[in-house]
């Protein structure tokens, strides 16, 4: 083969080397742009992700607060409205019906706000404020039954002042288990005594 012929083949297989070379850098640079790239595709991702979940839990936080704040508020006014039912034993019966009212609105706008601390949550916060709705029902239950001993209270008293008469003071449970029998036997103290009886319960159960 002449000489310039061997040299033409020499240059041809340097040039092919070279080509090869060159692909190959090329092959780790492109897969070296393709893992770059995923990276920043996957830090895009992930910072959105970490951007929605912040937003959805300042949102929560945002939720939350409203309906904490709303719910102590129309705790106060409940508070407030039966308070107004334990006051008013000595009013017209006009006024305490109006105040009773105003307490069962107060306590059914309670209940709406409730509603909404049992749906955010979380649940030891809905567990408080049921025990506060617990609380105020029993609340202006007990002003219910104070109110229906105070218009009853005149007959009660002459029911123990008959108990005195007969057995003196130094037996409660006698001087109470006559006052029941006496009620019994007078329709019009009756009322009086149911409600003097739910406050009483605790103390004589043996009797009641």
């Amino acid at each position: 083969m002449a000489l310039a012929g061997i040299g033409a083949i020499a240059a041809a297989g340097v040039a092919l080397v070279g080509v090869s070379g060159a692909l190959l850098v090329g092959r780790w640079q492109m897969k070296a742009a393709m893992q770059q790239a995923q990276k920043t595709y996957d830090a895009a991702v992930d910072a959105v992700r970490s951007s929605a979940i912040e937003a959805r839990a300042q949102w929560v936080r945002e939720i939350r607060r409203e309906s904490y704040s709303a719910f102590l508020l129309a705790m106060d006014t409940t508070q407030i409205a039966i308070e107004e039912v334990s006051t008013e034993h000595g009013s017209p019966n006009e006024e305490i019906a109006a105040a009773r009212k105003d307490a069962l609105i107060a306590l059914a706008a309670l209940r709406r706000q409730f509603a909404i601390i049992q749906i955010e949550g979380p649940d030891p916060v809905a567990e408080s404020a049921s025990n506060i709705i617990d609380t105020l029902n029993k609340y202006l239950r007990r002003s219910d039954r104070l109110r229906a001993v105070g218009r009853h209270q005149a007959q009660i008293e002459a029911a123990y002042r008959h108990a005195d008469d007969s057995f003196g003071q130094n037996s409660p449970p006698l001087r109470l288990r006559t006052v029941h029998e006496m009620v019994m036997q007078r329709p019009h103290y009756r009322p009086g005594w149911e409600s003097l009886r739910e406050t009483t319960r605790t103390e004589f159960p043996q009797i009641l």
